[in-house]
C-alpha cells in the first residue's frame, strides 16, 4: 500500500511547470540582452566561459529539485496494511536500591 502523510502539499507540484516556464522566460530575456550588447563572436570572445547548454542542465535539475523537495514534503508512506492491536496488559517494574551508598 502506498500512501501520502500529507495529501495537501501535491498540490504545490503545479509550481514546477510555472518555475520551469519563468526559467524559460529568464533565457529568452538573456538572450535578447545578449543580442543587444553585441555579435555573437564578440560575446564568445568576451565571455569565454560561457556555455548555455551547462546553464540548461543546472535550471532542469533546480526544477526536478524543486519536484523531489515537494514530494518529499508530502511524506510517502509504504506499507502492506493496518492492523489493530489490542493491549492486554502492561508491564511495570519498580527497582528499589537499599545498600548503603544510596
Amino acid at each position: 500500500m502506498f500512501r501520502f502523510s500529507h495529501d495537501i502539499a501535491l498540490y504545490a507540484l503545479a509550481l514546477v511547470p510555472l518555475v520551469i516556464l519563468l526559467f524559460w522566460w529568464n533565457a529568452r530575456w538573456r538572450r535578447k540582452a545578449m543580442a543587444r550588447l553585441g555579435d555573437s563572436a564578440v560575446l564568445e570572445a568576451i565571455i569565454p566561459l560561457y556555455s548555455p547548454a551547462r546553464r540548461r542542465w543546472k535550471r532542469a535539475l533546480q526544477a526536478i529539485a524543486l519536484g523531489l523537495i515537494i514530494i518529499g514534503i508530502a511524506n510517502p508512506q509504504v506499507g502492506t496494511k493496518y492492523e489493530e492491536v489490542k493491549r492486554k496488559g502492561f508491564e511495570l517494574m519498580i527497582c528499589l536500591d537499599v545498600s548503603n551508598s544510596m
